[in-house]
């Protein structure tokens, strides 16, 4: 049943988002992130319970992809998706567990590439929030969009999350011949729009030591294929810039990547070091994605992982999850991005320190 699967966190999430619930008083808080991806393999809900996180994240993809004939009623192909993950075993057990917050991506929305042109939008949104009854904002359904905030901790030690919807209010992507995603510079393209932008102004002026920025595309790599920030150069821009004037301490970007997980940085944008953890997906793609042409519109490259002017990091491909652990008496911020293939490939860490992350450090 679409919503039991997710209905035994409710408790918990919500005190997570007042900042009463799941580590607040530690010493230590650890919050992982899984992207889905793409590809039709199983995702390992164990291994990401075995990190025993204060707090799950989620950017999407979670269900299956919807079979040939749910092309027909695309919305009861995502129906039966969502109740195929909810009747899950290992899903229900960590939601059972672990608060869990989720944003949706192409698959739980039910169109990679039409954005705000989607017609049956308010039924995907719908039976995600059917499904994810746990979320803590309980003005999401009466509102457009599924952006919301939680806060984990009490004050001086607060870590903010801003989870971005980045499906609801965007434009069709522009499409090159070959069928992907194409940057197109115009000014007036839309990818949060007005509200949420809005929105999250305000929320960047609220005190917090560490914020986690969400967004199921990549923020800062420009040369990526696929569903990307960078395709959309002028909301790109926007966002450096509202958070730039917000002058908002300890920002951390969060994303998922396309097929693999790396680190990127840009050292001047905010007046302090600016880094985004690209988490690859929890599944991997399988073979038909180099040849479908529905597939490529969704965030996803196929061949190696190019290594642009702001990576930070090698690229790790296979399975994988990230990890946020804020160790608050060391001041530092520790992201991991963690294999879970099992053959032999390390973790890529990155430790921040709380200090410079701050304007004029």
């Amino acid at each position: 049943m679409v919503g039991a699967a997710a209905a035994g966190a409710q408790p918990a999430a919500t005190e997570a988002a007042t900042g009463a619930g799941a580590g607040a008083g530690a010493d230590r808080v650890t919050v992982a992130v899984a992207a889905g991806g793409p590809g039709q393999g199983r995702i390992d809900w164990r291994a990401l319970a075995d990190r025993a996180p204060d707090l799950v994240l989620t950017l999407g993809d979670l269900i299956s992809p919807p079979s040939a004939g749910g092309r027909d009623d695309p919305v009861a192909a995502v129906a039966q998706a969502y109740d195929r993950l909810g009747r899950t075993r290992d899903f229900r057990r960590l939601v059972a567990q672990v608060p869990m917050l989720a944003m949706w991506g192409g698959r739980e929305y039910g169109a990679a590439d039409l954005g705000r042109a989607l017609p049956f939008r308010a039924e995907a949104k719908r039976l995600f929030l059917d499904f994810h009854a746990h979320l803590p904002d309980d003005t999401l359904r009466a509102r457009p969009g599924l952006f919301y905030a939680a806060t984990l901790g009490a004050p001086g030690r607060r870590v903010q999350i801003l989870m971005l919807d980045t499906q609801w209010f965007r434009d069709p992507w522009a499409v090159a011949a070959d069928g992907r995603v194409a940057a197109d510079p115009g000014a007036e393209r839309r990818l949060l729009g007005d509200l949420q932008w809005a929105w999250l102004d305000r929320r960047l002026a609220e005190p917090a030591q560490v914020r986690l920025l969400v967004s199921t595309l990549p923020v800062l790599p420009r040369d990526l294929a696929g569903a990307r920030w960078a395709a959309m150069p002028a909301a790109r821009l926007r966002l450096a810039h509202s958070l730039r004037a917000s002058g908002a301490q300890g920002v951390v970007l969060v994303s998922a990547g396309p097929g693999f997980g790396a680190f990127y940085g840009h050292d001047g944008a905010l007046g302090y070091p600016l880094v985004e953890m690209m988490i690859g997906p929890m599944r991997q793609a399988s073979d038909h994605r180099a040849t479908d042409p529905r597939a490529r519109a969704e965030n996803t490259a196929p061949g190696a992982p190019p290594a642009g002017p702001l990576r930070r990091s090698p690229a790790l491909t296979g399975a994988q999850l990230g990890l946020v652990t804020v160790d608050w008496p060391a001041g530092q911020v520790t992201l991991t991005l963690d294999p879970l293939d099992g053959d032999g490939a390390e973790p890529v860490r990155r430790t921040l320190s709380l200090a410079d992350l701050s304007v004029g450090r």
